[in-house]
């Protein structure tokens, strides 16, 4: 009896998990796999798997995806699914680099238990397949640094925007910032398309490579910089509040210009890159900061190296805005150019070659002088420029106009010509058929 006990108790620990093993067929619950269009390989790629009771309550304990590339399972801790009504679970498939392109088969399994019933139960869904490509990226990146030499303690402002095309948008790819090697800074970008701005202060003297990477997953972009940080070893005795007063006094000058250079672009109606006004906003800050220390009855070294600091970093900054905004105006002129180039260029044909030549010289003469343009003088230019392409304009548009009416006199008088030569010829015909009639 003990024997057959054991031999019986053996059967039922080799059947009994194989009963649990239920086809995408079950009685109990239903399964469906949507999936993104086509994944690319190397990336992960996102699998909704719907569940459905069809028979009484159930408790999902994971829903479970076997890939080419390996299990994904996602666990869901016995969620309660009532009678007729559906769960859908996403979950995201790690896509190997190395995949096959094109279709590639995955098989989704649910582990659950049923109320009612003993055991967990696993049901097995229908193969389907996820469509996979092959990565094909292009990474662009530039780099804007505020400066290239500095002392110890003072702030490396690293710019920079960036487009990588031939990954899933939603993808996030990670800016690194490594100084010598050394890793500085790590960051989570937004997208695949965007801006970032980052700050190092190094704190010790040297020359240094700096490098700043962009990766993807399934690759990087980098750019190097020599960087020179220098020691500070000037005393306190050569400084004196004067001196600073004169420095505050001189950047409070190019802030004002700064100012007037942006109300003229404004009023200009000149189209702004994003973040003038921030950058206008973090220099008055760090003026309004440097004007604060100075206010102080004792200024200690600290407080002329804070001083210094904030200056310079607020003069860097004004002059990086000010090329901003003159870029945007000479944009705005070399467009205004170009859109009448184009405008000559279609009535070149039909108007007189020697003032399509003029007006060709003159416009280059017009690009020659948006080259010359610059944060004291950009505005008064882009005045001018505009007075002159407005009466080019007006020109070139009388021109077409003219040269249209002639065309329409010419085939006026060239149709006129032709109705009399007819009537002529039928005129000579009847004289010559009256003549034969004569003779006869």
């Amino acid at each position: 009896m003990r024997k057959t006990a054991m031999v019986l108790a053996v059967l039922l620990l080799i059947i009994l998990p194989n009963l649990n093993k239920v086809s995408a067929r079950n009685s109990d619950l239903s399964i469906k796999i949507n999936s993104e269009s086509s994944c690319i390989a190397g990336f992960p790629c996102y699998v909704n798997v719907t569940v459905k009771s069809l028979d009484g309550s159930i408790l999902v304990n994971y829903v479970k995806l076997v890939t080419p590339w390996g299990a994904f399972i996602r666990n869901l801790g016995f969620r309660e699914l009532s009678a007729n009504s559906t769960i859908q679970v996403s979950i995201p498939v790690n896509v190997s680099r190395n995949s096959l392109e094109g279709p590639n088969f995955i098989i989704p399994f649910i582990e659950y238990f049923k109320r009612g019933e003993i055991g967990l139960k696993t049901v097995e869904g229908n193969r389907t397949s996820l469509f996979v490509i092959k990565p094909k990226v292009n990474a662009t990146m530039y780099i804007t640094l505020n400066k290239r030499e500095l002392y110890t303690g003072e702030i490396l402002r690293i710019n920079g925007s960036y487009e990588i095309k031939g990954i899933p948008q939603n993808y996030k790819p990670s800016l690194l910032i490594y100084l010598n090697n050394k890793l500085q800074l790590r960051k989570k970008l937004n997208g695949t398309l965007g801006d970032f701005h980052a700050f190092l202060s190094p704190k010790r003297e040297g020359n240094f490579t700096l490098n700043v990477s962009l990766c993807y997953g399934i690759g990087c972009i980098s750019r190097e910089y020599s960087i020179a940080i220098k020691r500070i070893v000037k005393i306190v005795s050569e400084f004196n509040r004067s001196a600073l007063l004169d420095s505050l006094k001189g950047v409070n000058e190019m802030e004002d210009n700064l100012e007037k250079l942006y109300k003229n672009a404004v009023s200009d109606s000149i189209k702004l890159p994003e973040g003038i006004l921030i950058n206008m906003s973090i220099i008055s800050s760090k003026i309004r900061d440097a004007e604060l220390i100075l206010k102080k009855e004792n200024i200690s070294y600290s407080d002329i190296l804070e001083i210094q600091k904030l200056l310079n970093q607020s003069e860097s900054m004004i002059i990086e805005v000010s090329k901003e905004i003159v870029e945007s105006y000479k944009r705005s002129m070399y467009e205004r150019i170009s859109k009448l180039e184009d405008e000559l260029s279609g009535i070149s044909s039909i108007i007189n070659k020697t003032r399509f030549g003029a007006i060709k010289e003159e416009l280059n003469n017009l690009s020659d002088r948006v080259n010359k343009a610059n944060s004291t003088n950009a505005p008064s230019i882009y005045s001018n420029i505009t007075k002159e392409l407005n009466d080019l304009s007006s020109e070139i548009m009388s021109l077409r106009e003219k040269a249209m009416q002639e065309a329409k006199l010419l085939s006026a008088i060239v149709s006129l010509v032709i109705f009399v030569a007819m009537i002529s010829g039928a005129i000579i015909i009847l004289r010559e058929w009256k003549s034969k009639l004569n003779r006869e």
